[in-house]
């Protein structure tokens, strides 16, 4: 019987490998919107903005490990490596295949835990998630660690609440954190289901540890925070975020964020007509890219020490966006916030969280390969959708507190995205979360499972 049960459980892994690559060749290469320089300074080269992922990059730099996130430390980590092997340029294939190997690693042993009811049912979500978002392997984008991790992830928090183990939890969910700064709105849920567990287990100390270990990823996250992005989030949150809710961007004809920032540009002189007199009619609705990086680099090239005051032109632009002043503009408009709610969600339902102007065309010959592109835009056109019926299905499939308020959390992110960075990029921004739908099933199984065995 363990060996017929064997043979499936090899057979079912094999089919998950042959998934994978076969999704891994329809996958398409990134292209470079300026992020990448976030990560690729710490190995010490420098890829060119809106180019396409290269085969190697030439050693410009040191290599800088201090204040980095989890995709820096592999970039690091790896040119330190190949550095001491006398290579003068940084080997992309290699970040590839490490981001593969954690990934496919981490879904090949969710896969073979048997004491896991539904397992191949999340192998399969997780492959899925992959489907849609493979082609940030092919980067240096810092969501890349997200998804590499995220099987990891999931096993993780199935190790502590079924066998008490909370090394693979641990070490996952401080990757997953310190990816990305906005990844630390998922510290209070991981704290909450960890202080949810603690209630029902005589093991204390390893769940204290745990979310120890949690708050030491988010305090080092918020200090691995760049000191470029207070312009461009300052900016973003108050000019594009507060104009475009007054200005019902969702009632725009887009999809996206660049269609609805060249419908912005080009009917501005109509839309600020309509807004509120106490807003900056000449800012608002505008992005920092392109609008406000322009004010900023006119600033510096005005500075002088006759004319001191130039000196905080741009200053006090973002200083609206600062988080005081932002709050305080809600506080101080009780009708725009309804305003902002509405306009924020409706945009995260009509999204196309394609991305595709962060990654290459494909061209597929294979019939086959059309069709799974054709599946993927589609699917992808509609996520946001998909994600909001599954959240109420969750909800009403497993009335318990924990799922709720995990449930209403992952439903409250458009608007921490919003407020964190106006709706600048959205979707980008929106998607790591959508990447963590599998997390949420994880958690869903568990307390599924848990009840089942009192």
């Amino acid at each position: 019987m363990l060996q017929f049960v064997s043979m499936k459980t090899g057979r079912f892994q094999i089919l998950l490998i042959t998934a994978f690559v076969l999704i891994s060749f329809s996958n398409s290469t990134s292209i470079n919107n300026g992020d990448w320089l976030r990560v690729t300074y710490m190995g010490g080269f420098s890829p060119e903005p809106w180019s396409p992922l290269t085969s190697s990059y030439p050693f410009i730099g040191n290599i800088h490990l201090g204040h980095s996130t989890t995709m820096g430390l592999i970039i690091g980590l790896i040119a330190a490596v190949i550095r001491d092997l006398s290579s003068s340029s940084f080997i992309s294939a290699l970040s590839i295949s490490a981001l593969y190997l954690i990934f496919i690693s981490g879904l090949i042993r969710i896969s073979n835990l048997r004491s896991i009811k539904h397992s191949r049912s999340l192998s399969f979500l997780l492959l899925l998630i992959y489907f849609f978002y493979g082609f940030y392997f092919k980067s240096f984008f810092e969501e890349a660690s997200i998804l590499a991790f995220l099987p990891w992830f999931c096993l993780g928090y199935f190790e502590v609440t079924q066998n008490h183990r909370f090394l693979i939890f641990n070490l996952s969910s401080f990757a997953i954190i310190y990816s990305k700064q906005q990844m630390i709105f998922l510290s209070p849920i991981l704290i909450m289901l960890l202080i949810f567990h603690s209630l029902n287990s005589q093991k204390k100390r390893p769940i204290l540890i745990s979310a120890a270990v949690v708050l030491f990823a988010t305090l080092s996250t918020l200090n691995s925070k760049h000191s470029s992005n207070r312009y461009p989030n300052q900016y973003n949150r108050y000019y594009n975020g507060i104009g475009w809710s007054w200005m019902n961007a969702h009632s725009w004809p887009a999809k996206t964020f660049n269609e609805r920032a060249l419908y912005f540009y080009n009917h501005q002189a109509a839309l600020v007509q309509k807004l509120p007199q106490e807003l900056d009619h000449e800012f608002i609705g505008t992005n920092f890219w392109p609008t406000g990086a322009a004010l900023a680099e006119q600033s510096k090239s005005e500075i002088s020490t006759s004319e001191p005051q130039k000196k905080n032109k741009i200053e006090t632009l973002v200083d609206s966006g600062a988080i005081v002043p932002y709050l305080s503009y809600f506080i101080h408009h009780p009708k725009f916030v309804f305003q902002f709610i509405k306009n924020t969600y409706l945009i995260t339902l009509q999204s196309d969280y394609s991305l595709e102007y962060i990654r290459t065309d494909v061209f597929m010959t294979s019939h086959f390969m059309k069709a799974l592109q054709k599946t993927r835009a589609f699917l992808l056109g509609h996520i946001a959708q998909i994600c909001a019926v599954s959240l109420l299905i969750l909800v009403f499939a497993i009335p318990n507190l924990p799922i709720t308020l995990v449930s209403l959390w992952f439903a409250l992110m458009p608007i921490f995205v919003t407020m964190g960075d106006g709706y600048y990029e959205f979707e980008k921004h929106l998607v790591p979360f959508l990447m963590l739908i599998p997390f949420l099933v994880s958690v869903a199984l568990s307390f599924k499972q848990m009840k089942h065995s009192k």
